[in-house]
């Protein structure tokens, strides 16, 4: 059968359309990029606004990705979502990473992004007899169980001389904990933001804030499956140059953050500047971060709040690689890859 030839102007259109609908290329501020999908998970929690920042001012799409954002309510669902299959990238503290590295080893982080010294309160209620810290005892504090929360709890209550068994202890959703504690049920919660800021609103003037600055450096860090973070590794350097460009919008923009963050998250502009204070938000792997990680896998095998009573290998749950590509002056952890 013989093939006739297509006119020279409508060959060259076909073949142009055929390019056009198959790249993945496209001009961003003056230079080609590669649009690349990824799904991140991300939470509210202050030590991991960087990501909302750079969502909110389009700086993931600036950097070539197309990014499908999914909200989880804690850092720990997050990764539970990562692990489920729902998103390619989660943000999580490291507290939900320690209790998931004494189950399986095929996850890493590959960057930190946000830490904070005063991040966790205990809020309790003035009506049950709660006026100092010591008033704690014989009450009823609830938190979220395997959490930051649930480590800070385990610290606050040490730090004045109150052990578990001296309390009585629940763990419910954190979105639960706020109206929990108004309408009763608990006597204090260990929480932060932005729970911290309904629950105050709920209790009013009956409300009392036990802070202890110092006490626990929390810090949130991307975490991804090990397999996907090898083959993508494009993937997470365009993450990285996003949260740098939120780290420097952030450092030259604060008012506008502000009233950024307080729109995002509808909480009052006072207390994202008051958050921000205390707030270390900046793209990075320390060693404190293995550090910290320890100290509260110590924590789970004393307790036994897992099955697994060995302390893993930290430094199989972090990847330097791209982070030393996009700014190795800001990796100062030794490791394994």
């Amino acid at each position: 059968m013989k093939i006739r030839s297509l006119p020279l102007l409508t060959l060259i259109l076909t073949v142009f359309s055929l390019i056009s609908c198959d790249s993945k290329t496209t001009m961003i501020e003056g230079e080609n990029l590669t649009i690349e999908k990824v799904r991140l998970g991300i939470t509210n929690a202050p030590p991991s606004w960087l990501a909302l920042i750079a969502d909110e001012m389009n700086f993931f799409e600036k950097n070539g990705l197309d990014v499908n954002v999914m909200s989880f309510k804690s850092g720990k669902r997050a990764l539970n979502g990562l692990f489920a299959g729902e998103v390619d990238i989660a943000t999580t503290s490291e507290g939900p990473i320690v209790f998931n590295s004494m189950r399986r080893k095929d996850f890493s982080v590959f960057v930190t992004i946000g830490s904070s010294s005063n991040d966790n309160i205990i809020v309790a209620a003035r009506d049950r007899g709660i006026k100092s810290p010591e008033d704690l005892e014989g009450k009823h504090i609830a938190t979220q169980g395997k959490s930051s929360s649930h480590f800070y709890m385990h610290l606050f209550l040490l730090q004045n001389d109150l052990s578990k068994y001296m309390v009585k202890r629940s763990f419910m959703k954190v979105e639960e904990l706020p109206h929990a504690l108004y309408s009763k049920k608990v006597d204090a919660i260990s929480t932060r933001e932005p729970f911290y800021s309904e629950a105050m609103s709920l209790l009013g003037d009956n409300a009392i804030a036990f802070e202890a600055p110092g006490l626990y450096l929390k810090s949130f860090e991307l975490v991804g499956f090990n397999d996907y973070l090898t083959k993508n590794n494009s993937i997470q350097i365009k993450i990285l140059k996003s949260l740098l460009d939120a780290e420097s919008f952030l450092k030259n923009n604060e008012a506008e953050t502000i009233k950024l963050l307080s729109n995002r998250l509808s909480i009052s502009k006072q207390h994202i500047k008051k958050s921000l204070i205390t707030l270390n938000l900046s793209v990075r792997l320390e060693q404190s971060l293995i550090l910290n990680m320890e100290d509260e896998a110590r924590w789970i095998i004393t307790n036994k709040l897992e099955k697994n009573t060995r302390m893993p290998n930290f430094l199989n749950y972090i990847s330097t690689k791209a982070l030393m590509r996009v700014k190795p002056d800001a990796v100062s952890i030794i490791s394994q890859n």
